[in-house]
C-alpha cells in the first residue's frame, strides 16, 4: 500500500480510520511507513506525515513512540485536514485534544462513509493560527483529568461560535465522570446505577483502616470495585473482597485518587456476564457490540469473541434484534439517561441485572465505536454499524442545514 493508493492529496492526513482498517485486517504497511518516513527525512517540518506516523504507532500499541512523533506534528501545527470520500460533502471542524488516542470521539471511524472533509483542531497546540472554514463543528474532547482545562476554557467560546456547534455544552461533558453521572441515576428506578464515588488515596487508607467505613457506601457487606481515576480497558481496576483489602491494593497501585463502587454480580444463568456497548445519536440508541465473558471484567479485546463462533452467533441475534427487543425493554431507561447526560452524541456500556434492569457502568463521549472487526468473522456487524453512521452523518447534516437556515435569516 502506498499514498496515492489510498488517495491523500498534498496538505492532508491519511487519518485513523483507513491507517486502522489497514492494520485490523493484517496488512502491511512498510510501503506507507517507508513513504512517510522519506518526507520527514526531507523535511523535519513536515506536520501531516509526522501525524500519520504517530498513528500507525499508536495504533499498533507502540504509545511512547507514537505519542512522541505526535508532538513533532503538534509543535509544527494544530489542524489536520483529513478527507473522506470525494471530500464534496460538508466541511466539518473537529475539536480534540492530544492528550491521547482515545480521549477524543472517535470521529474519523463514524464518518467513512461520508464525502466530509474533516478539519481536526487540537485545542491543546492553538498558538492563534486561523481556522478553516466550515460548515460546522463537534466537540470530540472526551471527560479527563488532563482535559478538564480545555473544555472549561471552550465553554464560553462555543456559545459564540459563529456555526453550529454538536455536542456543544463542554459543561455536560464534565459533568461525566463516573461519579457524577452515578450520583446523577440515583433514584431511577428503571436503571441500576451503582454509586460510584471519587477518594483521595488518603480516604481510601481510611476506609481499609476501619474510619469512616460505618458511612461508606459499601457498608453492606459487598465486595468493592476500585480503580485508579482516568483508567479503562481494566487498568488498574480490581475487585476487593473487604475494606481492609484496600490497604493491599494500595501499595500496588500509587496513583493519589480513585473511583470506588459496589460490585453488582450481572452474571446470566450459564454464569457468563454479557456487557453491551450503546451508542445514542440525538436520543436515538444504534448497538455498538457486546462482549460475553467467563470473568465479570468484560472487554471486548480479551472476552474471546474471536475464539468462539457461540459467542459470534449471541453477538449477532442481540444486535439484530436490537430494535425490537431490548430496545424496546429499556426504552424508559434509554430516554432518562438521554435526559440526564444531554449531549448530542454519547456512548455508554452496560448490562443487565439478574431483574431485568439496565445495570449502568460508565458514559463516554469517547468511546471506541469502529466497523474494524474482520468482515469474514464478524460479517454481521457491518449493516449495523453502517447504520450507526448513518444516523451520525444525518446529524451533522440535519445540524449544518439549521446552521445554513439562521445565517439565511
Amino acid at each position: 500500500m502506498i499514498l496515492n493508493e489510498l488517495g491523500v492529496q498534498t496538505g492532508t492526513v491519511v487519518g485513523m480510520a483507513r491507517i486502522g482498517r489497514e492494520i485490523f485486517q493484517g496488512h502491511d504497511l512498510t510501503a506507507l511507513w517507508t513513504a512517510l518516513a522519506e518526507r520527514v527525512a526531507q523535511d523535519e517540518a513536515d506536520a501531516d506525515a509526522f501525524y500519520d506516523l504517530s498513528l500507525i504507532l499508536q495504533l499498533r500499541g507502540e504509545t511512547e513512540q507514537g505519542r512522541h512523533f505526535q508532538a513533532r506534528a503538534l509543535s509544527a501545527k494544530a489542524c489536520f485536514t483529513c478527507i473522506h470520500g470525494t471530500g464534496a460533502g460538508l466541511s466539518v471542524l473537529v475539536f480534540v485534544s492530544g492528550q491521547d488516542m482515545t480521549s477524543n470521539t472517535p470521529v474519523d471511524f463514524l464518518l467513512t462513509q461520508t464525502d466530509f472533509t474533516v478539519h481536526y483542531l487540537y485545542v491543546d497546540a492553538l498558538r492563534g493560527e486561523a481556522l478553516p472554514a466550515h460548515d460546522l463543528a463537534f466537540m470530540a474532547v472526551g471527560e479527563s483529568v488532563a482535559n478538564r482545562p480545555f473544555l472549561t476554557a471552550l465553554g464560553p467560546v462555543l456559545e459564540a461560535w459563529a456555526q453550529p456547534v454538536v455536542n456543544g455544552q463542554p459543561d455536560r461533558i464534565l459533568a461525566m465522570t463516573r461519579d457524577e453521572v452515578s450520583a446523577a441515576l440515583q433514584g431511577c428506578a428503571l436503571i441500576a446505577a451503582p454509586r460510584n464515588v471519587l477518594l483521595t488515596r488518603d480516604e481510601v487508607n481510611d476506609l481499609a483502616h476501619g474510619i469512616g467505613a460505618a458511612s461508606s457506601p459499601f457498608g453492606d457487606g459487598s465486595s468493592i470495585l476500585i480503580r485508579p481515576i482516568d483508567t479503562d480497558c481494566g487498568r488498574g481496576l480490581e475487585r476487593i473482597a473487604s475494606l481492609p483489602d484496600l490497604g493491599d491494593y494500595l501499595q500496588r497501585h500509587p496513583e493519589e485518587h480513585f473511583h470506588l463502587a459496589p460490585f453488582v454480580d450481572y452474571s446470566g444463568p450459564d454464569g457468563l456476564f454479557r456487557k453491551q456497548r450503546i451508542t445514542f445519536i440525538d436520543g436515538a440508541a444504534f448497538p455498538a457490540h457486546m462482549a460475553i465473558s467467563s470473568h465479570w471484567m468484560v472487554h471486548y479485546l480479551n472476552a474471546g469473541m474471536t475464539e468462539s463462533a457461540d459467542k459470534r452467533r449471541e453477538e449477532k441475534r442481540w444486535m439484530e434484534t436490537f430494535h425490537t427487543d431490548f430496545a424496546v425493554r429499556h426504552a424508559d431507561a434509554f430516554a432518562a439517561l438521554h435526559e440526564r447526560i444531554g449531549t448530542d452524541y454519547f456512548s455508554i456500556d452496560c448490562a443487565e441485572t439478574r431483574d431485568g434492569r439496565l445495570l449502568f457502568f460508565e458514559a463516554d463521549i469517547a468511546a471506541i465505536v469502529h466497523n474494524l472487526d474482520c468482515t469474514q468473522m464478524f460479517p454481521y456487524k457491518q449493516k449495523h454499524m453502517a447504520r450507526l453512521f448513518s444516523a451520525f452523518e444525518a446529524m451533522l447534516l440535519a445540524r449544518a442545514r439549521v446552521g445554513e437556515r439562521a445565517i439565511a435569516a
